[in-house]
């Protein structure tokens, strides 16, 4: 990953952000895509929900080997990412872009019970999910839905962005 030293502060990020959206066609398609993903990266460790909104509301980059922005906006510092993802798709006025957010949305929920056909639903139900169900759950560390197992059971392996957590282990009484 290229690492943006020069932009950990807040207002940093706003100004890079603001360069990078406002030329969709520079010509430096590639390099802008490793730079857009790399920043991806950097906001959503560091917990920048409004940047990290701001430029997946405007440009959506293929991140890694299979290109999955929730994986990289979601993780275990920064569960709340799966509102930005929302939040984005609220404020996009690019069709491709919303199509991308809602379809990232379905895969990583869709394990869950939480599918829907339209893309607006599927949003809307993914921020309600999250909002009533989301302290239940944790980012899941192996989601790899593309290699997705089903143990004995039918259970599920690998395939949803978060999995449930678990449930705390009773202290046994010490006696005296």
């Amino acid at each position: 990953m290229l690492l943006i030293e020069g932009y950990r502060t807040t207002q940093s990020r706003r100004r890079f952000v603001s360069v990078l959206c406002c030329d969709q066609s520079n010509g430096f398609d590639n390099f802008d895509n490793e730079v857009e993903g790399d920043l991806v990266w950097i906001c959503a460790r560091v917990r920048d929900r409004e940047n990290l909104t701001r430029l997946l509301s405007m440009r959506y980059p293929r991140l890694g080997w299979d290109g999955r922005i929730e994986r990289a906006v979601v993780n275990s510092e920064f569960p709340q990412g799966l509102l930005v993802l929302c939040d984005a798709f609220d404020a996009s006025s690019n069709a491709r872009i919303k199509k991308a957010l809602a379809s990232g949305l379905r895969t990583a929920l869709s394990p869950l019970g939480v599918d829907k056909h339209g893309d607006e639903e599927m949003v809307e139900a993914s921020r309600d999910w999250f909002i009533s169900q989301g302290d239940k759950y944790k980012p899941n560390p192996w989601y790899e839905p593309e290699n997705a197992t089903v143990d004995s059971s039918g259970r599920s392996h690998y395939a949803g962005l978060f999995i449930p957590r678990e449930p705390p282990t009773p202290r046994r009484a010490v006696r005296k």
